[in-house]
This record gives C-alpha cells, sequence and structure tokens, in this order.
C-alpha cells in the first residue's frame, strides 16, 4: 500500500479504490461541518513463534475527494526514510511543505483540520502532516514519537506539536 500517489483533495475514492481494491471497512460520520466517507484497509501475515506482521491504511474521504489519510506498518521493508530527531530545523512561519519533507522525511499521514481521523486532532493548522515512530528503549519498554506539523493556507509551518508516550 503506497500512500504517495495521493493528494488531499484531489484524489477521488474511485481512485483510490482503483489503487488499492476494496476496504475492508467502511465508514460514515457526520457532523457540523461535513459528512465523512472513512475507509480502512488491513492486512494482517502471521510469522514463527506466534508473531504476526501487518499493514493498516485509513482513507477519510469529503464530497467524494480525499480529506486525510494515515498509513502504519511492522514491516521493516515499509518504514519511511524520517529523520524526527531533525524537527529542531524546521522554522515556524518559513519553513514550507517542501523543507518538512526533506527534514523529517515522507509523512505517515496527512489531512485537513477538519477531519475525524484521530491522530490527527491535536494538530493546529489548514493541512496537518503526522509523523510516528516507535523505538525500543534501555528497560524493553516502547516509546512512541508523534509529531505533527501544522501547515497555514500557503503551505508554511504555521505549528509543530511532538509528544512521546511510553508503551510498558
Amino acid at each position: 500500500m503506497k500512500t504517495n500517489n495521493m493528494q488531499l483533495g484531489k484524489t477521488t475514492n474511485l481512485q483510490a479504490r482503483r489503487m488499492f481494491g476494496n476496504p475492508k471497512v467502511e465508514k460514515n460520520v457526520s457532523n457540523d461541518y461535513n459528512d465523512y466517507n472513512i475507509w480502512t484497509y488491513i492486512f494482517m501475515e502471521s510469522r514463527a513463534f506466534n508473531q504476526s506482521d501487518g499493514r493498516i491504511m485509513v482513507l477519510e474521504f469529503v464530497d467524494g475527494k480525499l480529506n486525510g489519510y494515515f498509513y502504519a506498518s511492522s514491516y521493516e521493508s515499509d518504514a519511511p526514510p524520517q529523520n524526527l530527531r531533525a524537527k529542531n530545523q524546521i522554522n515556524r512561519q518559513s519553513s514550507t511543505r517542501a523543507d518538512v519533507a526533506r527534514i523529517l522525511g515522507v509523512p505517515d499521514g496527512k489531512a485537513y483540520s477538519n477531519t475525524t481521523l484521530e491522530d490527527f486532532h491535536e494538530g493546529v493548522g489548514e493541512e496537518i502532516w503526522l509523523y510516528q515512530q516507535e523505538t525500543q528503549a534501555v528497560d524493553n519498554s516502547i516509546v512512541s514519537e508523534k509529531i505533527l506539523v501544522g501547515f497555514d493556507r500557503d503551505g508554511t509551518v504555521e505549528t509543530i506539536t511532538s509528544s512521546k508516550t511510553k508503551l510498558n
């Protein structure tokens, strides 16, 4: 499942269905702003010793156009090149989308601010990019880092929100 061919506000639900097939789950959500059609794609594969790998992709459409998406995979080969430690190189009010992509790498998701996708709710901006990374700590716990970069209408960085969660 490659998301790099999708564009917010341009990719249609028909194009997405051609690219990825039928979703595993389709859900409709309405609020004061829009009617949303949310598609979830899930792929799981069992391995030896009761372990498994998987991929999940969630697409959100408004009026048949992509409003947001999120992609996650436990396959190491799927991990996009990212450098979350470089977030301090991003400058609010001057860095652009191209700068953020060059500095942090490929985002795990993108959405417009009026999304129902929970992963983006802490972000602020006209368009929000999501970066997530899990690492193993010295005590064998997992640390999940999340960065949300919000862009204004002109595509300039408005906000950067980051958090780390320790999973035991």
